[in-house]
């Protein structure tokens, strides 16, 4: 190794020596450092401190930057998650997705929705979708809810005078006006305590105290037609249903009842829909019954409307409540049939009279009799000549 290098540092002595017209600079510096083989080793002091230093700087900004976006990115996860979660993904008429509003983003004064992609904010509309920048990438379909963005552009005829078609609006409000016509036959309030008994289920005769069974025939009503929108299907069902006792009481429900039959001798029992009477009379009972609606367009999906519609019973329903009184006798009918509590007791009703007087006015006609307003063929008119009205 030694001889080696010998050589070569004789053969660069040989080469500078034969360049006479070049100067070599001299070394003033006194070498303090050498390798193994003699050669001087120089070293910058100054230059690796500011190096280290200023790695160690460099290192410590480093870590707070990747902090920092760490930070950034958590926040950001956070913020998005939470904003999927206030704008679940719907599917338009079209079947095109687009971001809801939830109610509380509605109340942060969110827009009503935002179109899938580019998240315009945008609102909502009824029918075909409008024409606007998107009219030549999405075909117009009617029925269906759509999100239209706030900044679409609506397209105009360059002729004034050529007539503009129907808004969304105006279609739904003549969808909405034929509902409101449509013809609902008028519903029927029934009672069934004598179901099942050897009592006919239409006999109005009935006890204090017991629970009475309401029900209501509401048979429900389709149209079906060409309007502005395309052509409309449209259905009316019974939704809920308000019962007038006729004795000043009301009650309403959500469901319009059925018949129920009780075994000849038991007591009748509580129902959905039941009432029980806690005085003796005559009544003429009514029900007022909603109805809600839904509708589709050219056969596409049902759509509820935002339209209820009331009818009312035609005819009064007669319940006649009976108290039970207990007494002693000292012969039985057959003897004399008009005994206290006998059939032709003069102090008794008679369950089948054809025309008997209402306890409270009829709350509808103001009528004080079943059939009329004069008593024709009362024949308990003794018995209640001074009923006063409740």
């Amino acid at each position: 190794m030694h001889k080696k290098h010998f050589i070569q540092i004789a053969s660069i002595a040989f080469i500078l020596s034969a360049l006479p017209l070049y100067t070599i600079p001299a070394i003033g510096k006194e070498c303090i450092n050498k390798d193994s083989s003699g050669h001087c080793i120089s070293f910058s002091k100054t230059s690796k401190s500011k190096t280290s230093k200023r790695t160690g700087e460099i290192s410590t900004q480093n870590q707070q930057q990747v902090s920092s976006v760490d930070s950034l990115g958590s926040d950001m996860e956070s913020a998005r998650k939470r904003w999927n979660d206030e704008h679940p993904t719907q599917l338009d008429g079209s079947k095109q997705p687009y971001y809801a509003s939830s109610a509380k983003a509605r109340k942060a004064g969110d827009a009503e929705c935002y179109t899938e992609g580019d998240l315009r904010p945008g609102h909502y509309v009824i029918g075909s979708l409008p024409q606007g920048d998107n009219a030549n990438k999405i075909p117009n379909h009617v029925g269906g809810r759509y999100c239209v963005p706030n900044d679409t552009k609506t397209l105009t005829s360059n002729n004034p005078e050529q007539p503009k078609g129907p808004s969304p609006e105006e279609m739904l409000q003549e969808v909405e006006d034929q509902f409101a016509k449509t013809d609902i036959q008028a519903p029927v309030l029934k009672q069934s305590y004598n179901l099942g008994t050897s009592l006919s289920e239409d006999n109005p005769n009935v006890y204090k105290g017991d629970q009475i069974n309401f029900y209501v025939d509401a048979p429900t009503a389709r149209w079906e037609g060409d309007l502005m929108i395309g052509h409309v299907e449209m259905e009316s069902y019974p939704t809920q249903m308000t019962i007038q006792y006729g004795n000043g009481d009301e009650g309403s429900f959500y469901t319009m009842g059925k018949p129920v039959s009780r075994a000849r001798g038991k007591e009748s029992r509580k129902t959905a829909t039941s009432y029980a009477y806690q005085r003796s009379g005559n009544f003429h009972a009514y029900a007022t019954v909603s109805y809600s609606g839904r509708f589709r367009v050219n056969g596409g999906d049902w759509q509820a409307l935002d339209v209820v519609l009331t009818k009312d019973t035609v005819d009064p329903l007669l319940i006649r409540v009976w108290w039970v009184d207990v007494g002693r006798v000292a012969g039985d009918c057959s003897y004399d049939d008009t005994r206290w509590g006998c059939k032709n007791d003069p102090t008794m009703g008679k369950p089948d009279n054809p025309n008997p007087r209402l306890r409270k006015a009829d709350i509808r006609t103001g009528q004080r009799w079943h059939l009329n307003d004069n008593g024709d063929g009362d024949t308990e008119y003794s018995l209640h000549r001074d009923w006063p009205d409740m």
